[in-house]
């Protein structure tokens, strides 16, 4: 029997994989336009510190969004591919100099809060 080949795409995959579970599914859930579908992520983010739930909840992730087609999740590709662009190189310290220049100081403060680029890049 031939194995259904996924149509998540490799930046999604990766955001699913390397981005903090909460922030994952914040950036996953993002709707830019009424073209983009409802995702129905799951809600309930696991405690961060319990490794096995957060694994499951990365699991079911994949799981719902693997429902759509490669055309549906174009945009969460596309924007997915953007904020990893942003956590890495140069676009990281891009990213740093305009919300320095741009956002009030509790805004920049919980910028820099964030535990690493990739976060910084999602909150951003």
């Amino acid at each position: 029997m031939a194995r259904k080949e996924s149509p998540i795409g490799p930046h999604v995959l990766a955001l699913i994989e390397d981005a903090r579970v909460d922030l994952a599914r914040a950036a996953l859930a993002v709707r830019e336009g009424d073209n983009e579908p409802d995702f129905k992520l799951p809600e309930d983010v696991p405690d961060l510190a319990d490794e096995e739930a957060v694994e499951a909840f990365r699991q079911a992730l994949v799981e719902t969004l693997s429902d759509f087609d490669r055309d549906d999740l174009r945009p969460a590709e596309q924007r997915s591919r953007r904020i990893r662009a942003l956590a890495e190189k140069k676009g990281v310290t891009s990213l740093t100099t305009i919300v320095d220049q741009q956002l009030e100081n509790p805004q920049s403060q919980e910028f820099h809060r964030q535990p690493d680029e990739l976060c910084r890049s999602i909150w951003a």
